[in-house]
């Protein structure tokens, strides 16, 4: 036994937040395909990259501090959250660009006018989250629950409206010559048939009993348009004639005069 005295100690040590997810380890579905992205979907990045950025000042600590290895922790405390917007806005702001090979999910309708905006929003405000350490309350954690619960109302409206999205778009595309053919396409997700089979052509049920009845079809189709069978045999004898001649010459080029 030590005849020592135990020193007990008890230290608070902050320590900064989980590193932020690197988005190029995000699955081959969800990474942007960025070989893919036409010039002026890379300038819609650009510009709402720049929202993002322009709707969060910069910490004064960030920007005032010139001690190359300031220990202060408030000044490494706002760097780090600083640095967390800039890579949740990289991250959402990718949004526009196209995606890798996946399977694609059923889209709700009335997504891009009314749904997306909030649910993009939602996703900055969840990863703001996220790199703030989760924290149950507090502004941050106010503002993710308003834009969270927002948007799933968003998002089940318009599933309920799904029919009156639709008459709604054939309406704005009826009116413009130019996108009629998006109207087309709107009457045929109305209709919303895919190709039906019959179970029964000409009494035939069978398979067997079907191609049947395919066959002499076709057979009475080629063979409808008359003939004369001299004609035919004359040709056929002209064919072989010059098939067994074997000249050296273009004898053996049947024409359509002959």
């Amino acid at each position: 036994m030590s005849d020592h005295c135990p020193l007990l100690c008890e230290l608070i040590i902050p320590r900064l937040a989980d590193p932020p997810t690197d988005p190029q380890r995000r699955s081959p579905s969800m990474r942007p395909k960025w070989s893919g992205a036409p010039s002026h979907v890379v300038d819609e990045y650009r510009a709402y990259l720049s929202t993002l950025c322009d709707e969060y000042v910069a910490p004064n600590e960030v920007t005032s501090c010139h001690d190359v290895p300031c220990n202060d922790w408030s000044h490494k405390r706002a760097l780090q959250n600083y640095h967390h917007y800039l890579v949740a806005a990289c991250t959402v702001a990718d949004h526009v660009i196209p995606k890798g090979g996946g399977p694609q999910r059923k889209r709700i309708p009335g997504w891009a006018e009314h749904v997306k905006p909030l649910h993009q929003r939602a996703l900055f405000w969840h990863a703001i989250w996220t790199q703030c350490g989760r924290p149950p309350t507090g502004a941050v954690a106010d503002v993710r629950r308003h834009t969270r619960r927002l948007y799933h109302k968003v998002a089940k409206h318009a599933a309920d409206m799904e029919e009156g999205f639709h008459f709604e778009r054939m309406a704005q595309n009826f009116d413009h010559v130019a996108e009629m053919h998006d109207f087309w396409t709107q009457v045929q997700k109305m209709k919303n048939s895919a190709a039906q089979y019959p179970n029964s052509v000409d009494g035939a049920r069978s398979d067997v009993e079907i191609v049947s009845v395919f066959k002499q079809k076709y057979s009475n189709l080629y063979n409808s348009v008359g003939y004369d069978h001299r004609v035919l045999d004359d040709t056929r004898d002209r064919v072989n004639e010059l098939f067994s001649s074997h000249e050296a010459s273009d004898c053996h080029a049947i024409t359509l005069h002959e």
